[in-house]
């Protein structure tokens, strides 16, 4: 007999964001199929996004509105002031997890032609 989630007192109760659940299957399907390729793609692309998020806030993004998002309030900060290495480090990975509904359909896209060029070099 399967347990179902009522019988398990730890299994979360989270509404699924809409599309999500799509979105992620087709990562895990792009991963099955393609495996370590589409691993190398999607850490790629991950870093890309990471990194460039970070050069972003780093070298002032206007980020009033992100700031307001995790409670802070602009006029808070000194007129001229710089946000840390650590904070702009935070605001970039807030950044990019919210992106990341752009790169899991740009991962799929671009596995299959680096897979393609993968089995061309003979690899």
């Amino acid at each position: 007999k399967k347990p179902s989630s009522q019988t398990l007192p730890f299994a979360p109760a989270m509404a699924p964001i809409p599309g999500s659940s799509r979105m992620s299957q087709r990562l895990q399907d792009t991963l099955m199929r393609y495996g370590q390729v589409g691993l190398v793609v999607h850490f790629c692309l991950s870093g890309i996004s990471l990194v460039s998020c970070y050069l972003a806030v780093r070298h002032q993004l206007p980020m009033d509105h992100l700031l307001e998002l995790v409670g802070k309030h602009p006029e808070e900060t000194a007129e001229g002031s710089h946000l840390g290495a650590g904070s702009s480090m935070v605001m970039a990975f807030v950044l990019h997890k919210a992106l990341m509904p752009l790169r899991v359909p740009v991962t799929v896209a671009v596995t299959p032609l680096a897979a393609g060029i993968w089995k061309c070099l003979g690899r």
